[in-house]
């Protein structure tokens, strides 16, 4: 986020969509540092965490459900991120780059957009078939991951872990080369 604020010159105060927010760390830096920050995420778990998280860190997020895909902001941000490898996870792969456009259009005039997403050449060097993190609160998600180099995807099952409550997401992510991007 440091290294964001720097890079872009994006003023205190500047509206930002994180869209992909997830448990929300990126948001809540921003807003950290006073920035005006929305975050979206089609996880209501992670946007949870988020708010949480917002709460103990005494700083105000907009936090919306809201798949990126349905992204109708006009001219409304000085800055969009999707941080984090949010981007790539809609089929066809043809639609990823409507979402960028839509991402795009959310943007004031002379407005910069941050995407950081994992790409195919990082994957075929340093792919990582199982990982597990926890979260704050305790909670923990362990991943798999299985990559398909022939369709140039990633198929992903997620199992979170609260306490006695378990939930399973599985999902693709669609993987661009550099060239694509």
């Amino acid at each position: 986020v440091a290294w964001i604020i720097k890079t872009t010159g994006i003023k205190s105060h500047a509206k930002i969509l994180d869209v992909g927010c997830g448990v929300g760390k990126h948001a809540v830096a921003f807003a950290k540092n006073g920035f005006d920050v929305t975050g979206i995420d089609v996880s209501r778990i992670f946007l949870k965490q988020a708010a949480l998280l917002a709460s103990q860190e005494k700083v105000l997020l907009k936090l919306k459900h809201l798949p990126m895909h349905l992204l109708s902001y006009k001219e409304e941000f000085n800055l969009v991120t999707s941080l984090f490898t949010s981007f790539g996870y809609y089929s066809p792969r043809s639609r990823n780059l409507v979402i960028f456009k839509r991402m795009a259009k959310a943007l004031k005039p002379g407005g910069m957009m941050v995407l950081d997403a994992t790409y195919r050449e990082a994957i075929e060097r340093y792919f990582q078939p199982k990982t597990w993190r926890i979260l704050d609160d305790g909670s923990f998600v362990l991943e798999k991951r299985i990559y398909s180099r022939k369709r140039k995807q990633i198929y992903n099952d997620w199992l979170y872990v609260d306490g006695k409550r378990r939930k399973h997401y599985r999902f693709n992510l669609h993987l661009f080369s550099i060239k694509e991007f």
